[in-house]
């Protein structure tokens, strides 16, 4: 085989994201993107794409194109990530790709590794390895927000009956769903960073000279450990990695009072407190003015009675006569 043009066809998950950015490119821009990979000596868009790989920490699909230097900058929220509507976030954008990308790339695979069925079996199964890997880590990023964010209705929202408890109701979920996404994406960091970690052999067969069968040995090796590190993530279920660990346990210490519980408390109590003021002054002035109106009463019935008294007693002595 002698390792000629075939590094570009052994995928890991890191290499897989980055290659999809080309995935449903128009013309215009991929001319443009293949004309900056051949100035910078890549015998090809892909291949450029897979060795520049090995130096890539977060894949660019996961930044905003404005602020590509900012990490997840195209995910701030989960409703980024998908906005369980099918169409909205990168997870529905991502699934879009995939259908073409591995159609595409399995194709590609069996022309140039005919001759080479274990090489051909090999590649196949690093592609198929790395789509289900993605599969996974979002399956579990959904299961693990849900459970985060199963408390909602601990916020009252459903109890709420004034626009201000309403408000006050809906900014403390928010919140709550803010810091349950903060979370995820520290988690999502930590996986990249050490994937790069893992991937990192692979960044000297970006050096110009190195022979292609040492290239094809560097980018191979180097992806085969990528999938040992995603093996080993879902045999864990992510969360019992004990890379992830630490990050776990930081936001279980840190957030164990959680900050937006504090804040309803406080918030509920103070609007508790408002209405409580507010009623007590209207049941004091309706007490002060029936005590005046009972004092009034008294006042004019004791008249009147007095009254009917004085004219009973001068009738009695008549009566006695």
């Amino acid at each position: 085989m002698g390792g000629q043009g075939i590094c570009d066809v052994f995928f890991d998950f890191t290499s897989m994201l980055e290659t999809l950015q080309d995935v449903s490119m128009g013309s215009t821009g991929l001319m443009g993107t293949e004309s900056v990979s051949s100035k910078a000596g890549h015998t090809s868009l892909i291949n450029g794409r897979i060795l520049s790989s090995f130096a890539t920490t977060v894949p660019d699909l996961f930044n905003a194109k404005t602020t590509s230097t900012v990490p997840f900058s195209r995910i701030p929220t989960y409703k980024s990530w998908d906005a369980r509507d099918h169409r909205q976030g990168l997870v529905p954008d991502v699934k879009r790709r995939l259908i073409q990308w591995k159609e595409q790339h399995k194709q590609r695979i069996s022309q140039r590794l005919q001759a080479f069925p274990q090489a051909k079996n090999l590649a196949n199964n690093m592609l198929s390895d790395s789509i289900n890997f993605w599969q996974d880590l979002v399956s579990w990023i959904e299961q693990f927000y849900g459970r985060l964010t199963a408390n909602e209705d601990e916020f009252g929202l459903a109890e709420a009956g004034l626009q201000a408890e309403r408000r006050i109701a809906e900014s403390a979920r928010d919140h709550s769903r803010q810091e349950a996404w903060n979370l995820i994406l520290k988690i999502l960091d930590d996986l990249f960073q050490e994937m790069a970690l893992r991937r990192s052999d692979g960044i000297s067969a970006r050096n110009v000279g190195v022979e292609p069968a040492r290239r094809a040995a560097l980018t191979i090796y180097a992806s085969l450990r990528a999938h040992k590190f995603m093996k080993e993530l879902s045999d864990k279920s992510f969360e019992r990695h004990p890379v992830l660990t630490p990050t776990f346990n930081g936001f279980l210490f840190l957030e164990r009072a959680s900050h937006a519980s504090v804040k309803r408390v406080s918030d509920r109590v103070e609007v508790v407190a408002a209405l409580a003021t507010s009623l007590q002054g209207r049941l004091d002035r309706a007490a002060e003015g029936g005590g005046r109106g009972s004092r009034g009463g008294d006042a004019q019935g004791g008249r009147r009675g007095g009254g009917r008294g004085a004219g009973a007693g001068a009738e009695t002595p008549e009566a006695n006569k």
